[in-house]
């Protein structure tokens, strides 16, 4: 079995709520706020799952109101993009606030951090908006992921934004333009090869003219080197 207190909750929390509650008092003796914090989303997650979501609504609730125990500013932003994705299921406008609140934290996150937390708050955005698409989030997505200095992770936050863009041509090719500039900047050969070929079936379903053409020689001359 695995070693993870929680992993295999779901279905047996619903039969069994002792369970549930010897879980949820081994994560609350944590004493590290974020691991502690993390344990009871990553509960909650299954708690949603297994449609307790009562129960799971009590936990989020907890974790919003633990948010002002951490000490810094990305594992607030981290968190706040995992209770969005949490409450995506639950309660779209909580979920939007708290995807609000997390973009407005941004600033205090580490330099170092930046890319990997913009990231995150970029997938929270796109999996809000599959649920519950508004226009205005699509701006929002690409206000965040601008400011991405790692190419690797820009990328990955702009598949996600493409996602929310599909029927948007000129949105689209914009998107796949920005990708397959960044590309350029990837050190590792490997990395490029494999973020092109990422891209490359985006460009087939949306391009018209050469582009997947012009990716895929890209990458063949890539794995050449």
């Amino acid at each position: 079995g695995s070693l993870c207190p929680y992993s295999d909750r779901g279905k047996r929390g619903k039969e069994d709520p002792d369970v549930i509650g010897l879980i949820s008092r081994i994560i609350r003796m944590i004493s590290d706020p974020f691991v502690r914090l993390s344990g009871l989303a990553g509960f909650a997650k299954s708690l949603i799952r297994s449609q307790d979501t009562s129960r799971a609504k009590k936990m989020l609730e907890e974790i919003a109101a633990g948010l002002k125990d951490l000490p810094s500013g990305e594992q607030k932003v981290l968190l706040l993009a995992d209770l969005a994705i949490l409450y995506c299921q639950i309660d779209t406008t909580t979920a939007s606030e708290c995807l609000l609140d997390g973009i407005q934290l941004l600033e205090t996150v580490e330099p170092d951090r930046q890319a990997v937390t913009r990231r995150q708050v970029v997938f929270a955005i796109a999996r809000l908006n599959a649920v519950k698409p508004e226009s205005r989030w699509v701006g929002i997505a690409l206000q965040v992921a601008q400011n991405i200095a790692d190419p690797l992770e820009y990328i990955n936050a702009l598949i996600a934004v493409y996602s929310m863009s599909r029927g948007d041509k000129p949105r689209e090719n914009e998107l796949l333009l920005s990708m397959t500039d960044a590309v350029e900047k990837i050190s590792s050969p490997y990395e490029k090869v494999s973020t092109l070929l990422e891209i490359i079936p985006l460009a087939i379903q949306s391009s018209e003219g050469d582009t997947p053409k012009r990716l895929l020689m890209k990458a063949e001359a890539l794995t050449k080197k």
